[in-house]
């Protein structure tokens, strides 16, 4: 694909494209999830449920607008360094006051991708700084000799999150196709229609998915030159 002033893309800019764009995607719906809406619409079952507490949502802000800077502004360290230190603050208050709350998984996820993202970022401006041309992504083994080990360890950082947020998904999905074999099921003609409940679901599904592909893309471009 040719941009508007009739270069080809390269890798890092279509995985940096497609990072912010997760991250952006992502930052909504964490935004959207408990809004008010007209009782009874399509919106409201959409939107309803409880509202991610302010660590989650602090936390899908700046993991967003961290990566739109990085984007941004990719060949300068002094941005990388601003974003290392936002991600690293929003960690800490990501998962302040959560005891006893019921989205206290979601949010450690939110605090640790804020985590792994001022990793990733200070990889980038190592690599930045040590290059003798400016670099055309996020982080790369061009850099100084202390870029490589940050950004395999940013990597790995990210790698261990992506398990960490599957692990409970791929065991709830068990769990229901366990019972949906075990349980017997009621003739069709007597069971009664579900309403369908209203609790953000599916925009919380999105959100993960969204946040793990930006996750995934800010690791590869921590890894490649």
């Amino acid at each position: 694909m040719i941009n508007k002033a009739g270069r080809v893309l390269d890798f890092h800019e279509w995985a940096m494209g497609l990072m912010v764009g997760s991250a952006i995607a992502a930052t909504l719906c964490c935004l959207l999830v408990g809004r008010p809406a007209p009782a009874g619409s399509r919106a409201a079952r959409l939107l309803g449920g409880p509202s991610v507490p302010w660590q989650g949502r602090q936390s899908a802000v700046v993991m967003g607008a961290g990566m739109v800077a990085l984007c941004v502004a990719h060949d300068d360290p002094r941005i990388a360094l601003l974003v290392a230190a936002a991600g690293l603050g929003s960690a800490l208050l990501g998962v302040a006051g959560l005891r006893g709350r019921a989205q206290v998984g979601d949010c450690v996820h939110r605090a640790l991708g804020c985590l792994a993202m001022a990793m990733c970022a200070v990889a980038s401006a190592g690599a930045v700084r040590g290059a003798p041309a400016p670099a055309a992504g996020i982080g790369g083994h061009h850099g100084s000799g202390m870029s490589v080990p940050i950004a395999v360890l940013a990597a790995g950082a990210v790698g261990a999150l992506l398990v960490l947020m599957a692990v409970p998904r791929l065991r709830a999905l068990a769990v229901v196709a366990r019972g949906a074999l075990v349980a017997p099921r009621a003739p069709a003609v007597l069971r009664a229609p579900r309403a369908p409940r209203a609790d953000g679901r599916l925009l919380r599904d999105v959100e993960s998915i969204a946040m793990a592909a930006s996750l995934a893309l800010m690791g590869a471009l921590a890894l490649v030159a």
